[in-house]
Order: C-alpha cells, then sequence, then structure tokens
C-alpha cells in the first residue's frame, strides 16, 4: 500500500522548492504556480507543466511515480537522456523520481511564464526554452542528491 499522505507531501515540498529557487531568477519575482494537482487516477499515465486558466501550473501522474517503486534507472526524453546535467539518472531514494519529475513540470511552467508573462518566445516543449530553466532547476535542487 502506498503512503499517499507521504507523496503528496512530498510532491508538494518540491513545489514549493523549485517556485522558490524560480522567483530568484531575473525577471520571474512574481512566479507562482496557479494551478497544482496531484493525480492520483491510475490511468492518468502522464504529467503536464504548463498554462492553465489560472496561470502556470503542474498536473502530476501520482501513480505512476510511486506505486510499486523499484531502485531503478529513470530515463529522460531521448534528445537529452544522456545529458549529463538534465539526463537520466539512477535515484538513491524512492522520492527520486517524483522529485524529478517536479522539476521536470515546473521548468514547463516556467517556460510557458516566460512566455505568457515575460514575451519571451514560446519555444519547443523540450528545446532550449524548456531545458535552460530545467537544468537549473536540477543544478540548484535536485541533481546532488544522486
Amino acid at each position: 500500500m502506498v503512503d499517499k499522505a507521504y507523496f503528496d507531501k512530498v510532491a508538494s515540498d518540491w513545489v514549493v522548492k523549485c517556485e522558490n529557487e524560480i522567483r530568484t531568477w531575473d525577471r520571474y519575482e512574481k512566479f507562482k504556480l496557479g494551478y497544482f494537482r496531484r493525480d492520483w487516477s491510475i490511468s492518468r499515465r502522464s504529467s503536464r507543466g504548463g498554462w492553465y486558466r489560472q496561470g502556470p501550473g503542474i498536473n502530476i501522474a501520482m501513480s505512476r511515480y510511486c506505486f510499486d517503486f523499484i531502485l531503478d534507472r529513470v530515463y529522460e526524453y531521448p534528445s537529452f537522456d544522456a545529458d549529463p546535467v538534465i539526463g537520466g539518472f539512477v535515484p538513491k531514494h524512492k522520492d527520486h523520481y517524483l522529485a524529478c519529475v517536479v522539476c521536470h513540470e515546473m521548468a514547463h511552467a516556467a517556460q510557458f511564464y516566460a512566455y505568457n508573462v515575460l514575451n519571451a518566445p514560446k519555444g519547443a516543449p523540450h528545446g532550449p526554452d524548456f531545458r535552460q530553466p530545467y537544468a537549473r532547476l536540477r543544478q540548484k535542487l535536485f541533481n546532488h542528491l544522486l
């Protein structure tokens, strides 16, 4: 049995860490998620970060990252899976996969904030406009745990 309250708190704590970090970036002082959902439906297979009616937001497919967890390699998108900063990794703790997914989706939320609020180019979903904030979050908050 998965301790949903535990993993809900892990996800929430990582959102706060990411929000606090993003607000230190130039021009992102007012960044705040307008939408955050932890979706425990077992049919939900993917998470999403982007722009919602309420502003930047994320929706995390919790069951995918919390049930039957095995400390096995976590893969990123093939185009950057081998990258030393934002690529795949072997987690050392059961929270690492979920934490990395939150960082990933928060980077999408920051990308869409830049587009919708700061008038930056939209960019491709996993292109340079996503990879730059993702790398900043991974380097500052996450990679030292690996």
